[in-house]
């Protein structure tokens, strides 16, 4: 995406510049050295949307969300990983 000095939130689309220090050396597969200490890069979700095609009933809207703290803080202090395990 533009070189890769861009990059775009697929939550709002809005475009952002990479900053520099985000930036990684890779190996000899291609991969960023970063990638494990990374959790954006190395535990990413994928969400998969039920279309009426697929779903026997109606299409419902969702009644429960689940929501997880993952500020710096939550993190450090291991409720994320609690919270996930």
């Amino acid at each position: 995406f533009s070189h890769l000095t861009k990059w775009q939130c697929n939550l709002c689309d809005m475009v952002n510049d990479t900053p520099q220090t985000y930036y990684s050396s890779l190996d000899g597969n291609g991969y960023r050295h970063d990638s494990q200490n990374r959790p954006e890069l190395s535990r990413g979700s994928v969400d998969f949307v039920g279309t009426k095609d697929y779903c026997v009933r109606p299409v419902q809207e969702p009644i429960v969300v689940f929501v997880v703290d993952t500020s710096a803080p939550a993190v450090s202090s291991g409720l994320t990983k609690a919270t996930l395990d």
